[in-house]
């Protein structure tokens, strides 16, 4: 005999003026596209010089030394431009690389392929053709030429020398950058840029502390605990940011930055054993990481205004380097440094 089944009892109505319980929700994760940087290298040979109309040939010589030479030098360079974007299902690409290599050519490298700048360029009538000038001026063009093509150009190095280059980000508002500077549109933006130059020491050292035993000394560091020491061809770069200054079109004389770095680190560590030889390392393990520490406390305080040291990288080998970044107003992300 089977039983009869009652009816669960339905809720009571809600009572008037009361809210009405709500269903839990349930979370549904969100999908994402993924946005992916991809690089481009170009090149374009061309020539310059520094030289300000207004000033006369001694100060012209004083402020910009060999580059005031009015029949002018040039240079090899290198352009890396970055633009981010989804990838396209279809294809598998943020961007036809084909496509990105002519757009670079055609608004870039082509227009000042075995040029002399002052000369020939327009632009550079009124501005004086410094690295970080040029810099400005490729972003100028290449930016709304790739948005055209529904492309968000991401960052542009340019690369002057081996041991000089440019990083560019694109215009910073002023709201977060108080010192205005209308270089590249209508309204009050800050052009900050990111001026590398790289310097090279060899050097020895011994990773050791003397709180340690023997035992844990060598468990911890291994070979580089070595009693007499190892060494290595150290690659030391420094990173200034700021904005170019608008008489000299420069961030930084370069010159000033090479007598700081000589004087503060390279005269110490240049040929030296680190643990015996330099003072700065006195009960200072020099590991690479304590380098770039003692580093930038070396120069952070006496980088010329209005730069800032954002950024200390110190290789060590190929497979081992250290970096100590700093951020700056509208600084939003860590830098990139080149990407080849």
């Amino acid at each position: 005999m089977t039983e009869a089944v009652t009816p669960p009892t339905p809720p009571p109505p809600p009572t008037p003026g009361t809210s009405i319980p709500s269903t839990p929700l349930v979370s549904v994760p969100l999908v994402t596209v993924p946005v992916v940087t991809v690089v481009r290298r170009a090149r374009f040979s061309a020539a310059h010089f520094y030289y300000h109309p207004q000033w006369s040939e001694a100060e012209n010589q004083r402020v910009f030394k060999a580059c005031s030479n009015r029949h002018g030098h040039g240079h090899n360079y290198v352009l890396e431009v970055a633009v981010s974007g989804p990838i396209d299902p279809q294809t598998g690409m943020v961007v036809n690389l084909k496509d990105l290599k002519t757009v670079i050519a055609e608004v870039a490298t082509d227009p000042l392929e075995h040029t002399h700048l002052n000369h020939q360029v327009a632009y550079f009538q009124e501005n004086i053709p410094t690295l970080e000038n040029l810099i400005l001026y490729l972003w100028q063009g290449l930016q709304p030429a790739l948005a055209e093509r529904r492309l968000r150009l991401h960052r542009l190095v340019l690369i002057e020398q081996e041991d000089l280059y440019v990083e560019y980000w694109g215009p910073v508002p002023c709201a977060t950058a108080p010192d205005c500077c209308e270089l590249l549109t209508e309204e009050p933006t800050k052009a900050m840029l990111y001026l590398t130059r790289t310097y090279d020491f060899p050097a020895a050292h011994r990773l050791h502390n003397p709180h340690f035993s023997e035992a844990e000394n060598e468990a911890i560091f291994g070979v580089c605990n070595n009693l007499n020491g190892h060494g290595h061809n150290y690659i030391l770069e420094v990173t200034l940011a700021g904005t170019p200054d608008k008489d000299t079109g420069m961030l930084s004389d370069i010159t000033v930055l090479d007598a700081l770095v000589k004087e503060r680190i390279l005269d110490h560590v240049d040929h030296k054993h680190l643990n015996l030889d330099v003072a700065m390392f006195r009960g200072v393990n020099p590991t690479v990481e304590n380098m770039v520490q003692v580093f930038w406390e070396q120069l952070a305080p006496h980088i010329p205004a209005p730069a800032q040291l954002v950024r200390i990288r110190l290789v060590e080998s190929k497979n081992n380097a250290a970096e100590l970044q700093s951020a700056l107003p509208g600084m939003e992300k860590a830098l990139a440094g080149r990407a080849f």
